[in-house]
């Protein structure tokens, strides 16, 4: 089965969360950026979900250097 390619920010946003967690980094962080560029509002979806990762273990915060879309996220998780 081929996979639907997003359309909306939310889809990006959602792409990016799978293929990160998959430890597609530069395909996350291109799907990441998408998602901002195309609607701000993911942002705050976007640290929720980061700060889930790294508060249960799953991603070390100096992990978020590899994500430049993340920057002001590291703030945000308190990293």
């Amino acid at each position: 089965h081929a996979e639907t390619l997003p359309r909306e920010a939310f889809g990006f946003l959602r792409q990016g969360m799978r293929l990160f967690e998959l430890g597609e980094v530069e395909q996350a962080r291109a799907s990441f950026a998408l998602a901002l560029q195309t609607d701000a509002a993911t942002a705050p979806m976007l640290a929720a979900h980061v700060r889930e990762l790294v508060e249960q273990g799953r991603l070390q915060p100096e992990a978020l250097a590899q994500l430049p879309a993340l920057d002001g996220f590291r703030r945000a998780v308190g990293k």
